[in-house]
């Protein structure tokens, strides 16, 4: 598959090094772009959505690990691999999410195993994607809790928030279910007669919403049914989506 890379590396012999070389080890993926960095990096992957970024922990301003902690927090994020001179990163690279991570100096050799256990994982994760989107749409699923899979009728669902890379179901029981998904997934795979998205962090059933509240500047807050009563905020981008579901 195809994919598209950022560098984002301070040291612009070092970018420009690595540029080569992932230009050399695979005509599939394109560099799109090097930072120096890290505010810089998190303005191109939110305007340009790159598949992976080639992230050096050491930057000026916001750190590599922070910047990963940003991306890990994005529904679609990109995948991560680390650059550092020190392997003591190595845990906190995991801790947040990172595909890898390579030691500097760089060679070739390490960097072309990298890129193809990266694209291995990219190929899966978007077959994952595509058949997500093929399948009918969700009815009940099963959520872990512990030694039991609990069954849960979707039609119960009064919202869903995310959080990292979780998603907290609340049910109209009064029960919660966290589950590791991605909230646009879960979009997805909902009735979308049903459910919709109203915030960038929350989906609501729209048979769950009692009341809906002006708030400043045409914000809109929505009352859901239950004791006490739960008030999901309505973001701009998703006003229209709402009036498509309740006409006012």
């Amino acid at each position: 598959m195809k994919a598209d890379i950022l560098i984002v590396e301070d040291e612009e012999a070092v970018a420009r090094e690595l540029r080569t070389m992932v230009n050399h080890i695979d005509p599939d993926l394109h560099v799109i772009g090097i930072c120096g960095d890290g505010e810089t990096a998190l303005a191109r992957i939110i305007s340009d959505k790159p598949d992976l970024v080639l992230l050096d922990i050491e930057l000026p301003g916001i750190n590599g690990l922070e910047v990963a902690g940003t991306i890990a927090k994005m529904d679609d994020g990109p995948a991560v691999v680390f650059l550092t001179a020190y392997d003591q990163f190595a845990l906190e690279a995991f801790d947040v999410n990172a595909v890898d991570y390579i030691l500097k100096p760089i060679d070739e050799r390490k960097l072309r195993r990298i890129l193809e256990r990266s694209k291995r994982i990219l190929d899966v994760t978007a077959k994952t994607a595509d058949k997500t989107k093929e399948t009918s749409p969700l009815r009940h699923m099963a959520v872990d809790k512990g030694d039991t899979m609990e069954v849960i009728d979707c039609c119960q669902i009064r919202f869903i928030y995310g959080e990292n890379h979780y998603i907290h179901i609340m049910m109209t029981n009064g029960e919660s279910h966290e589950v590791r998904m991605s909230l646009r997934d879960m979009e997805e795979r909902l009735p979308q007669d049903s459910f919709f998205r109203c915030h960038r962090s929350y989906i609501v059933n729209v048979n769950e919403i009692k009341q809906i509240k002006t708030w400043f500047k045409r914000g809109y807050i929505l009352v859901l049914n239950g004791k006490p009563p739960s008030e999901i905020p309505v973001g701009r981008a998703y006003v229209d989506v709402l009036k498509s579901h309740i006409e006012f």
